[in-house]
């Protein structure tokens, strides 16, 4: 296929891209090539099959050890349905490949050789021109406040401008930002020692080719700055970095637009790479069937000319499936705060503001993102701006499960260093106080949790459905990021069984399907004490901390599992299952069974099974506990100390019997948790 694909075969091209987008996403790209080495091994087939409920062609793939390989499949769609193909069998003799020059007119090219051409940059000044005349809440000040630095590309040789003077204060103007992935290419930075030269002129020898066509698209927009954090953060300054950091909020909304390398995978290929010509194009065959006369009847066979269409041209967008800048920390919020995203992708430009996106193969057709992150304008409270902020306290609820929704998303991103995981969020958690407007401050916001949605915040678990690529597992962050009792102090995406108070109860992970009910939301709990303690308040009070903890009050259960299986050995049928999760999967297991990590199965008391009796239970929900490890007695200080290590459902899963006796949590303790 390879080969076929090289020398112009245009279905080839597509089904080997297709193959290589799935692999990715499978196992990941360090081992994408062992997955195409494998089906190679294996004598892989790849079967056309017709499926005339919704008009696609399925590419499946099959090899010797397994019949029609359903979890790989790739799909292209035709603009018509074609319900007389056959469906059980390929379609070796009803599809070839259309002749171009008959198709010409009909199917013209999807996309221009290269974003740098005139017809891709009058598609993006159209929709600037569409979104500044119809989007009021993606309207900015037309000169905001610059950044500290920015780069001047109004001039031949660009350069690094210091916006702020002791005199004028802050420059006004209008500027892009770039939004890119750190490794890939030269990433020229500023430091201390090169700062006077950069002020001079930026060396352009030393740039990427993705910064120096982001500032090309700059200057053909017809704006004179931009903002790139390598270069406009000094990065050997500690105070430096920790300052403009947290301006990172200030910095993306009130960008003009931001500029998005998606292109851009291991390869510093730039935003202008040449465009492969056979994915460019629509790609022309011509399928056989059952010809028709002039009253409807068929008449012999015929050739029909039908332009097929990759299903990522005409289905909602998965970002992150496509392009690696999308799975990352940094660039979560850079996508969430700005206003209008130029994203710079090997299928075409595509444009994102509050209120629509489109991409450049279809520019005047809206396009669903399954996995855009769920956006809001950070902007001050203003008069004639009502709906900028939450405005009555009816509304606080929603708005906290927004925040947990946010932290969903983001806690799937990967990051380098554990120690960003709250300063990636920090410009994401100052939009969102000023979007609550003074319904919170600085001080209820806590670890990455605000302290008004606080017990909901705690019922995060790692779900392990949503690991990328199957090759990573939840563990604490190697150095103190947060206390315990924070989702930021695991690595991995998280889910939250509740939202907020009124909201229904999920649950999900790779072992079970996605199940919701209704359950009791009023925590049993009092909250007496949130505090963290910030690396520097004054600089940025969102973001990294030295210390955390919380003091609680409420119902305890100490030795929980002894109990529980007490409780359950009379039942028949030999295993009760309960959910009972530790937060860290490679740490000991919560009973002595080595190989069930994740769970616990209550057995009938047979000696097979000791179950932990060092743990304590605090019932945070009716049906929700947290399972705590004692670290400090209570003759150490004022209260006994714990981490937490896991949750569990105290009524469990699908099941209506309690697994653990209510009324073992009769006895009320005031504890502190780190």
């Amino acid at each position: 296929m390879r080969s076929a694909a090289a020398n112009g075969c245009h279905i080839c091209s597509l089904v080997l891209k297709g193959f290589n987008d799935y692999s990715m996403d499978a196992v990941g790209p360090a081992r994408q090539e062992d997955a195409v080495a494998w089906y190679q091994q294996k004598n892989c087939r790849i079967h056309i099959v017709h499926e005339p409920s919704s008009g696609l062609l399925k590419f499946d793939f099959e090899t010797e050890s397994a019949s029609r390989n359903t979890a790989l499949r790739y799909y292209f769609v035709s603009r018509r349905q074609h319900t007389n193909l056959p469906t059980s069998e390929p379609l070796t003799d009803h599809l070839r490949l259309a002749n171009v020059k008959d198709t010409a007119e009909a199917f013209r090219p999807k996309l221009s050789r290269s974003a740098s051409s005139d017809h891709t940059f009058s598609v993006i000044n159209y929709w600037i021109n569409k979104c500044q005349r119809l989007h009021s809440g993606c309207a900015r000040d037309e000169a905001p406040q610059l950044p500290t630095r920015v780069i001047d590309v109004s001039t031949s040789t660009p350069f690094l401008h210091i916006s702020t003077a002791p005199e004028t204060g802050r420059q006004r103007a209008r500027y892009t930002a770039l939004s890119h992935r750190w490794g890939v290419g030269r990433i020229c930075m500023t430091k201390k020692g090169n700062l006077d030269t950069h002020c001079a002129a930026l060396p352009l020898d030393q740039l990427s080719n993705v910064f120096l066509d982001a500032l090309t698209v700059t200057r053909r927009l017809g704006i004179s700055y931009i903002w790139i954090d390598s270069l406009c953060i000094i990065q050997d300054s500690p105070q430096d970095w920790e300052v403009e950091s947290g301006r990172m909020a200030d910095i993306y909304s009130n960008a003009f637009l931001t500029i998005s390398a998606a292109l851009s995978g291991d390869e510093d290929l730039g935003l202008f790479a040449p465009r492969d010509d056979l994915l460019r194009r629509p790609c022309r065959v011509e399928l056989a069937g059952p010809s028709q006369t002039n009253e409807g009847h068929p008449s012999g066979i015929g050739w029909e000319t039908v332009r097929i269409w990759n299903q990522t041209d005409l289905a909602p967008l998965n970002l992150a499936y496509l392009y690696p800048l999308y799975t990352r920390a940094w660039v979560f919020q850079e996508q969430t705060l700005s206003p209008r995203i130029l994203h710079f992708t090997s299928a075409g430009v595509l444009w994102e503001c509050l209120f629509s996106n489109y991409a450049e193969p279809e520019p005047l057709r809206h396009r669903d993102w399954n996995d855009a992150p769920v956006k809001f304008s950070h902007r001050q409270q203003t008069a004639n701006d009502p709906a900028s902020h939450i405005e009555s306290p009816v509304e606080i609820d929603p708005a906290h499960g927004k925040w947990l929704e946010l932290i969903e998303t983001y806690s799937g991103r990967d990051i380098t260093f554990d120690s960003d995981r709250l300063p990636a969020m920090s410009g994401i958690a100052k939009a969102y106080k000023s979007w609550m407007g003074g319904l919170t401050s600085y001080e209820d916001y806590v670890s990455g949790v605000w302290s008004h949605n606080f017990f909901p915040s705690l019922t995060w678990y790692p779900n392990r459905s949503r690991l990328r690529w199957k090759l990573k597992r939840h563990e604490r962050t190697s150095a103190y990021v947060a206390p315990s009792w924070s989702w930021a102090s695991v690595n991995g995406p998280v889910s939250f069984l509740v939202r907020h108070r009124g909201s229904s109860w999920r649950y999900t992970d790779s072992l079970t399907s996605e199940s919701s009910w209704q359950g009791d939301t009023q925590p049993l709990c009092t909250l007496l004490e949130a505090r963290s303690v910030s690396r520097n308040s004054e600089l940025d009070p969102t973001g990294r901390i030295r210390s955390g903890r919380i003091v609680v009050l409420g119902p305890v259960c100490e030795s929980p599992f002894v109990f529980m299986a007490s409780h359950h050995a009379d039942k028949s049928g030999g295993v009760v299952f309960a959910l009972v999760r530790r937060d860290d999967p490679t740490a000991t297991p919560i009973t002595e069974r080595k190989n069930t990590p994740f769970e616990l199965d209550v057995l009938p008391v047979d000696g097979k099974e000791t179950p932990a009796t060092h743990l304590t239970l605090l019932r945070i929900y009716p049906e929700f506990a947290l399972i705590l490890e004692r670290i400090r007695d209570l003759s150490e200080g004022v209260f006994s100390t714990y981490r937490r290590v896991g949750w569990c459902l105290i009524k469990g899963y699908d099941s209506e019997a309690p697994l653990v006796r209510p009324d073992l949590f009769q006895r009320e303790e005031v504890l502190a948790i780190i």
